[in-house]
């Protein structure tokens, strides 16, 4: 059997680095905000922009982790496709040619993975952090190995040429290579003299080379009608951060959308495993020959699910009932000592662990919606008062009811209004 082929290929993460980033290199000369840069280009040169509501949305420092961007990658359900700016004596220069950008993936086997990233890990491109998807299905995706080198000199559109201008960088018409397909180009020189090598990536690309798609990249958690996913495996480094991830795919499925109402694909949001790189050593593999292919995937954490007993919906429902009464009881206390006054707010109750049976049955009585990671419970305090203290007062009593009443955690959350 061959170690050096695996029906798996995997699209690394890595962390920010804003020495790579052009939006921390150019701003607008009258405000001296950050210059967006253009997710794209039509085939007529016109810059496309859709980045900037998925950047509101969840904000990740200039220097954010790895594992913040993955976090960022799954809450969005898209791979944010690039231009891969590279630092060279020129200065900043994008690697992917023509006018769409590109995802990039590598179907190098595990085991090369591995040592690869501990070599370039200096370098801060590859990170033991991605997200490995079936082969044929990222093809039937759009996705394509790249095109390493031409048959001729390596050579650029200019502004004379009929590319020149469409997108930032361009191969010049006489290469052969059509606008459609230049994002696949990786550019080579395997001579003795100057070497350029990249072939041992075995890298494949994804681009909307046929402009179908309102998100600025690959969907994959998202729902679209040109393509889906059966399965797929996201890689991390802990198991620490696994059963964080796991807690947070559960999350991302009892949600059903993102916050554009986008819908998410459930199907594979259920079958999707988290994989630690600190687990493969307690697997009994030998980490110079291990594939994906070779791994019991029916043992790597997916999300679970929870079958709610009749029994816990009377009881949580009970409870709920309870801790209204609770709440308003203790809102009405404070209301008749201080009356309406202090800051105007509002306060909920959360709770955070989706995998509960409490959880699951808050959210089939419609008592809980989920909201930016936790599972909010909006209906419990109701009292008819802008005063923050006094219904935060009423929300303290009911968590603390609820907390003891279900044998599970709840917590306030309170909001200036």
């Amino acid at each position: 059997m061959r170690t050096d082929i695996s029906q798996w290929v995997i699209h690394f993460i890595h962390r920010r680095n804003p020495e790579t980033d052009p939006a921390f290199f150019s701003a607008e000369p009258d405000t001296f905000e950050p210059l967006d840069q253009p997710d794209g280009f039509t085939y007529a040169g016109k810059p496309l922009f859709l980045s900037p509501q998925y950047d509101n949305d969840w904000n990740l420092e200039p220097d954010a982790s790895a594992f913040g961007v993955l976090r960022k990658i799954l809450h969005d359900g898209f791979l944010k496709a690039g231009w891969s700016y590279r630092r060279t004596k020129a200065g900043l220069l994008p690697t992917i040619y023509g006018p769409k950008a590109a995802v990039c993936f590598t179907e190098m086997p595990l085991h090369g993975l591995i040592d690869y990233a501990i070599t370039r890990n200096s370098e801060l491109t590859v990170q033991n952090y991605g997200l490995a998807f079936l082969r044929n299905e990222l093809f039937e995706a759009g996705a394509r190995p790249v095109i390493y080198g031409t048959s001729s000199p390596h050579r650029e559109a200019d502004k004379n040429d009929s590319f020149g201008g469409i997108g930032l960088r361009t191969l010049h018409s006489s290469l052969g290579i059509g606008l459609r397909e230049q994002y696949r180009y990786v550019a080579t020189n395997l001579t003795r003299k100057t070497k350029m090598d990249w072939t041992h990536e075995r890298e494949w690309r994804w681009a909307d080379v046929n402009e179908r798609f309102e998100e600025p990249g690959m969907a994959f958690f998202l729902q679209n009608g040109s393509y889906s996913f059966s399965k797929l495996i996201i890689l991390v480094q802990s198991d620490k951060e696994a059963k964080q991830i796991v807690g947070e795919l559960r999350n991302l499925y009892d949600a059903g959308s993102n916050n554009y109402d986008r819908d998410y694909d459930r199907a594979l949001i259920s079958n999707t495993g988290v994989l630690s790189f600190e687990s493969l050593s307690k697997l009994r593999v030998d980490m110079q020959k291990v594939r994906l292919d070779d791994l019991p995937l029916q043992s790597i954490p997916k999300i679970k699910q929870v079958i709610v007993e009749a029994a816990t919906l009377k009881k949580v429902k009970e409870a709920v009932e309870e801790a209204k009464r609770v709440a308003h009881a203790a809102s009405q206390e404070l209301f008749t000592k201080n009356g309406d006054s202090g800051p105007a707010g509002f306060s909920n109750l959360a709770t955070h662990d989706g995998h509960s049976e409490i959880t699951q049955a808050l959210l089939q009585l419609e008592h809980a919606t989920v909201v930016e990671g936790s599972y909010l419970l909006c209906s419990i305090t109701n009292f008819p008062v802008q005063s923050m203290d006094v219904n935060e007062a009423g929300a303290r009593a009911a968590a603390k009811y609820l907390t003891e009443a279900l044998g599970q955690p709840f917590y306030v959350r309170t909001v200036w209004d």
